[in-house]
């Protein structure tokens, strides 16, 4: 049974989260700030942290780079973003490394469960994957980086879509859609490159008798 911790400032809405979870078969933990996040996050290791972002005094960011920047069996942990309000290029340039999803509230039963199943998913496919090549011989180093690199491009190209999405809003203010088109051509020129680097570790995969589809 996997465990997810819930944090929101609104004892309300993690009631639902916690209801919702509970009935899907998890294991929940919660907290009503980020302060009490990180309380719980020293005493414990949930599988996944479904974290507000609008939340005071601390906000659901500066509660992510306290995570990110603990001991190393909290700065593991991976972290979902909940939020009501749109991505900012900013946001995605500065925490887009640091998430595991950005999941728009309000949000239905069935989209939480495919959000959070999704990344159990991912996960337990990539330990499958570097189990099989490490047993063929792929060096610890490749293992790391391609962990890196398939989790990044993952995560970047769901933030993008996210951005696109906000680009076409008709309610921007002025100056932002060049902001968020520029954002969002640096991010396509750094996924690009991330996709070249990982074409050519499955190039070494293939050369250790292990092919695209089982990595």
């Amino acid at each position: 049974m996997y465990t997810v911790l819930v944090v929101d400032d609104n004892q309300s809405i993690v009631d639902i989260f916690v209801n919702m979870l509970e009935q899907g078969g998890y294991r929940v933990l919660s907290a009503t700030s980020g302060e009490g996040a990180l309380e719980i996050l020293t005493n414990y290791r949930p599988d996944v942290v479904l974290l507000d972002i609008l939340m005071e005094p601390m906000d659901g960011w500066q509660t992510l780079e306290q995570i990110k920047a603990g001991p190393p069996q909290m700065a593991s942990i991976p972290v979902m973003m909940l939020t009501a309000k749109p991505l900012s290029p900013g946001e995605a340039e500065k925490f887009g490394l640091s998430i595991e999803d950005y999941i728009n509230k309000p949000i239905t039963r069935r989209s939480l469960y495919e959000a959070i199943d999704r990344f159990f998913q991912r996960r337990d496919r990539m330990e499958t994957h570097m189990q099989i090549a490490g047993e063929s011989g792929a060096t610890p180093e490749i293992l790391k980086e391609y962990r890196t690199l398939c989790r990044a491009t993952d995560v970047q190209r769901r933030l993008l879509r996210i951005l696109e999405h906000v680009a076409i809003s008709e309610n921007l203010e002025p100056g932002k859609f060049e902001e968020i088109t520029s954002v969002v051509r640096d991010m396509k020129m750094t996924l690009a490159e991330k996709n070249g680097r990982l074409e050519e570790i499955r190039d070494q995969f293939l050369e250790l008798g292990i092919t695209p589809e089982v990595v």
